[in-house]
């Protein structure tokens, strides 16, 4: 039987996929998520944006890794499919950004594996829809 760090150890070889990176969570209303989730113990620092996107974030550091609030904050530009995840699903869990090791093998493991993907604006991405209509994200980031 494998240990965990055995099996984290089989994964990064076959996939590239070292970890998570970060959760991606929808919000509705950007302000009132942190006042929430200042409520519930969370250090929030300011606003950032996504200077390519219409969206905003809040991203709560920890020492390895964050979590993301991810609202609307100019809807007359692109906002990456954020709008139909609040409609369809409402507010919660939208993403989860992966970390790698080696972008360009995980594009070769995607492409083999006939896995849609496009790359967004940072090249350090990799953005993947595994189902364009729920909206479900999985974000590769090299790290």
């Amino acid at each position: 039987m494998l240990t965990c760090a055995n099996q984290s150890d089989a994964v990064e070889a076959r996939h590239g996929i070292k970890g998570i990176d970060h959760p991606v969570i929808a919000v509705r209303d950007m302000e009132a998520a942190r006042e929430v989730f200042q409520r519930l113990g969370f250090v929030v620092p300011p606003r950032g944006s996504h200077v390519e996107w219409g969206t905003g974030n809040w991203c709560i550091m920890f020492p390895e890794d964050y979590l993301e609030l991810r609202g609307i904050v100019d809807p007359t530009r692109p906002i990456m499919g954020l709008d139909t995840v609040l409609e369809s699903k409402g507010e919660g869990l939208m993403g989860i950004a992966r970390s790698v090791s080696d972008l360009a093998k995980t594009a070769i493991i995607l492409m083999k594996n006939f896995v849609p993907f496009r790359t967004i604006q940072n090249p350090n991405r990799l953005r993947v829809c595994a189902n364009y209509a729920c909206g479900t994200i999985v974000e590769f980031v090299e790290s």
